[in-house]
């Protein structure tokens, strides 16, 4: 359950039982009570010196305008700016709330986390596309932002990359970390995917009028999927169009064809093990270290018709089975490979060449990337996503990525990025996840926990509303990528095949 004091936000997820067990546990522990003891303190001084620090450094804020509104008092700082990415020319502007004074003993303490615990606690109210707008104007201003570090912050950071990181995707802690995320109601899910419930960036198409199209006008939104069987009562909208297009193009890059043999990493709710079996014809083995996932897709496999091609595995895939050895035409992962981790990104790869056919076959994933000029940087700390939303999580670089595939003995075929479609991606759950909230998501959240308390429920969905407009910011600001990659093996014969004939159906 989430624990809320006046310091901290002490949960990553309700599922996450794995924070109170072990060092890690024992880190996250010692820095949430370092920032407990802080924020605590009744030294008026020490807020008074938050506040007028935390102002200090925001008066280097250049490019764009950013509000703080506080006791009666409006701050302003930066200047006009026009923003041209992503979306149609904006004036880049933002106003925050302060609600309570001791947003700024927080931000003072821990800068970006201490902002993020401030809207979760509801310590500060920014509404929706100000909350967009404030981070990317904390992008474009982050060079002169960086000196925004105390004397705690060096010590609460290493602790928390230490936890979040270097102890976190050993096998029972990548179960764990999983499990944190998914295990969680599929109202949840369901409130805020399209009716395919693919969980990863969509590509747009004309019809949605692309990338930008939930900018430009109001578009049509489907009701939430209750099930596979259900009659729909509208057309296939922009976000479920945007995610089959996704998929077939993966299908497409992996020469899926009637019989070939699929090995998937991450099963989500199913859509891409539907698609392969019952569009392409292949079967499919595919996999999940989320139990509460695997009797959603067997379910959904079941009112599919399609139980005799797709076998869902409880798994992680350094246990397969040695039938799975040199046993698949192709292998995918979807949005999975930012759980691996660093240290294990070289293992990944060498359990792809050994699972695939010796001859003629792919590996197709996609996964969030930071730029190679950042990664040295990136790789060294832990942020908002690392340690709320994706306990464990870690993206990589393309060439860290393309170093790790040429050791494994595959080669690299093609790189598409298809980032600029995650920002509207980002968007529309957002759209889907408020609208949804209380009558939907809600309600299965207090099924799952009944005790919850409204406090905790207003926590959580503040939580989500964060990580969307957190992630949307990183990739309308081209800090984040999200690429679409195929690898192969040496003088591959299938690579001049493609799929043909196959009709796109919505």
């Amino acid at each position: 359950m989430a624990t809320v004091t006046s310091g901290y936000v002490k949960t990553v997820n309700y599922e996450a039982t794995n924070e109170k067990q072990g060092l890690r546990g024992i880190l996250n522990y010692f820095t949430n009570g370092v920032q407990d003891v802080l924020l605590s303190s009744p030294l008026t001084p020490l807020h008074s010196l938050a506040k007028s620090t935390v102002l200090s450094i925001l008066k280097n804020i250049r490019q764009g305008r950013l509000s703080i509104v506080s006791l009666g008092e409006t701050y302003e700082f930066g200047e006009p700016f026009t923003l041209r990415t992503s979306g149609p020319p904006t004036d880049l502007k933002a106003t925050i709330k302060v609600v309570d004074e001791n947003f700024w003993t927080r931000v003072f303490l821990h800068t970006d986390f201490g902002f993020a615990d401030a809207y979760m606690l509801g310590e500060i109210e920014v509404e929706d596309f100000n909350l967009n707008n404030a981070f990317r104007i904390f992008i474009l201003n982050r060079k002169r932002l960086s000196e925004m570090h105390t004397w705690a912050t060096p010590f609460i950071r290493t602790a928390s990359y230490i936890a979040n990181t270097r102890l976190a995707n050993g096998l029972a802690g990548s179960r764990s970390n999983i499990s944190a995320h998914y295990d969680l109601p599929n109202e949840l899910f369901t409130g805020f995917l399209s009716w395919d419930l693919t969980y990863s960036g969509a590509v747009f198409d004309e019809e949605a009028k692309g990338a930008w199209g939930d900018l430009l006008e109001e578009r049509p939104i489907a009701p939430p999927r209750l099930s596979y069987l259900q009659d729909r009562t509208m057309p296939a909208d922009d976000l479920e169009r945007g995610q089959l297009e996704k998929l077939h193009r993966m299908c497409k890059r992996a020469r899926l064809r009637p019989g070939c043999k699929v090995l998937e990493i991450g099963c989500g709710w199913g859509s891409f093990a539907i698609m392969a079996a019952g569009t392409y014809g292949c079967t499919v083995e595919t996999l999940t270290i989320s139990v509460e996932q695997k009797v959603a897709v067997d379910k959904t496999i079941a009112e599919a018709g399609l139980s005799h091609m797709i076998n869902v595995h409880v798994l992680d895939y350094r246990s397969m089975p040695e039938s799975f050895h040199h046993a698949f035409d192709a292998a995918i992962s979807i949005g999975v490979m930012e759980h691996i981790g660093l240290e294990f990104m070289g293992g990944w790869f060498k359990k792809m060449a050994w699972a695939l056919k010796p001859e003629n076959s792919f590996k197709v994933f996609t996964m969030t990337t930071v730029p190679d000029s950042r990664w040295e940087q990136y790789s060294g700390e832990v942020d908002f996503i690392r340690k709320y939303i994706y306990p464990g999580g870690q993206l990589s670089s393309l060439r860290t990525l393309i170093d790790h595939i040429a050791d494994a003995g595959l080669n690299l075929e093609t790189v598409e990025n298809i980032g600029p479609h995650y920002p509207r991606t980002l968007r529309e759950w957002s759209y889907r996840f408020q609208r949804n909230f209380d009558d939907h998501i809600k309600v299965g959240l207090q099924n799952r926990h009944p005790d919850l308390t409204q406090e905790e429920i207003e926590i959580f969905r503040r939580k989500w509303i964060y990580y969307f407009a957190y992630s949307e910011a990183g990739f309308a600001m081209n800090n984040l990528s999200d690429s679409m990659v195929t690898v192969t093996r040496e003088a591959n014969l299938n690579l001049g095949r493609e799929v043909q004939g196959m009709v796109y159906e919505y």
